[in-house]
């Protein structure tokens, strides 16, 4: 007999499965990342399709047999509005980074609230703000993950031009009030270097991050 699950859920990314079909890669609150089916999703008519494909947050139904997780339900409670590509760009770059580094079901729900925290900006900052907070949310990701940057980490992967950073990073408080206080270069001199260290720590790269500097 299948046991079904809820939870609140966002998705991360997607790929096609079957001739109708679409496997989703999401974090939920309650369990983590897991990957989950949806059948019949690729046709037009789709009830799940229209909830699953429009950026937001998602409450979902799971069931879970001996092939994995299936999606049997999904709402979508809150759609992030984008005005702009730089929107898309910043949104992109928080899912990618979750997709790429956070694995299983540990720090679930902290991560879960920092995720939402992360994507509850979209609206309410300007590009370079957008750009401080993904500075921040990587380093409190990384944070409670159990990645520290310290002067040991620094040293294998960095460059003349980010010597300043560990003093730089010693000055970042949790509170975004007072990491505002950052200047538009030290925020650009932090961004490019956090991109460098998650390149370095989880081996791989990192598009989206890429786009969103240009």
């Amino acid at each position: 007999m299948e046991t079904s699950y809820f939870s609140k859920a966002i998705v991360l990314g997607k790929k096609e499965w079957r001739e109708n079909d679409l496997r989703f890669f999401l974090f939920t609150e309650s369990f983590g990342t897991l990957e989950a089916m949806s059948v019949g999703s690729r046709k037009i008519k789709s009830k799940l399709s229209g909830h699953l494909n429009c950026p937001g947050e998602l409450e979902v139904v799971l069931v879970k047999s001996k092939y994995g997780y299936k999606i049997i339900q999904a709402y979508l409670v809150e759609k992030w509005e984008m005005e702009n590509v730089s929107d898309f760009y910043y949104i992109s770059a928080i899912l990618e980074i979750v997709h790429k580094v956070v694995k299983g079901s540990e720090y679930s729900s902290e991560i879960w609230h920092l995720l939402i925290w992360a994507l509850q900006q979209t609206e309410s900052t300007k590009k370079e703000e957008k750009k401080l907070v993904l500075n921040l949310f990587i380093i409190r990701l990384s944070a409670i993950l159990g990645y520290q940057i310290n002067k040991k980490v620094f040293e294998n992967f960095s460059s003349e031009n980010d010597s300043n950073i560990l003093k730089t990073l010693d000055k970042i408080t949790f509170d975004r009030n007072d990491y505002l206080k950052l200047s538009r270069k030290e925020n650009e001199e932090i961004f490019m270097f956090l991109h460098k260290y998650l390149n370095y720590i989880f081996e791989t790269g990192f598009n989206s991050l890429v786009v969103f500097s240009s």
